[in-house]
């Protein structure tokens, strides 16, 4: 009797070890492995991005308004270099940034878990008001990631594959001339991209 007590003590002590590996595996996060999402492009290249229409970002307080020079219409060049996240979609570090005014480059702050095409942080002084001063943030991809196993070309950006870029500006909002709506930004605008052209690699 006491054998059997022993032996089925041994088969709950192993089956409670069992549960609780499942359970780890059950609830923990699982990762996406980094994938290729994007064709066309090398290990490096010089875009251009030809902005459209834009609205105020869902996280933003109030539209920047042109602040930084960028509205519909406004032409940005990118110098980008393939860089692997920790998951997710394999995107692009941005090593500089042309077209809006007023910014400065700093270190890039990778995306710690993918998902974008590209991304980049800037300082940003106004040249027009000197106090409002504070980062300058972009995010830009696809509306829509390919499936596994697909690619999504940048230079077919357009209606059919639609684009956006994401602009934010963290600062003081009243030294930027802008109400405090107690916002994630100060200020933000989610543009369509109307086109992406690559010019020649670097």
């Amino acid at each position: 009797m006491t054998r059997l007590r022993t032996i089925a003590g041994r088969i709950a002590h192993v089956a409670a070890l069992l549960f609780c590996a499942w359970w780890l595996v059950a609830t923990s996060d699982v990762k996406e492995v980094p994938r290729e999402c994007f064709s066309d492009l090398g290990a490096t290249a010089l875009l251009q991005v030809r902005l459209g229409p834009s609205e105020r970002a869902a996280n933003a307080g109030v539209s920047c308004a042109g602040l930084d020079g960028l509205t519909e219409g406004s032409t940005l060049v990118l110098d980008i270099e393939k860089q692997a996240p920790n998951e997710g979609c394999i995107g692009y570090t941005v090593h500089s940034v042309t077209g809006p005014s007023d910014i400065a480059g700093t270190p890039q702050i990778q995306e710690p878990t993918g998902g974008v095409f590209a991304s980049v942080h800037s300082d940003f002084t106004s040249s027009t008001l000197p106090d409002c001063r504070g980062t300058w943030y972009f995010v830009m991809r696809p509306v829509n990631f390919p499936p596994d196993g697909q690619l999504v070309s940048p230079m077919d950006a357009g209606a059919a594959q639609p684009w956006f870029l994401e602009r934010f500006l963290f600062a003081t909002p009243a030294a930027c001339g802008f109400p405090d709506r107690q916002a994630w930004a100060a200020c933000g605008d989610r543009f369509t991209i109307q086109s992406i052209t690559q010019i020649a690699a670097p």
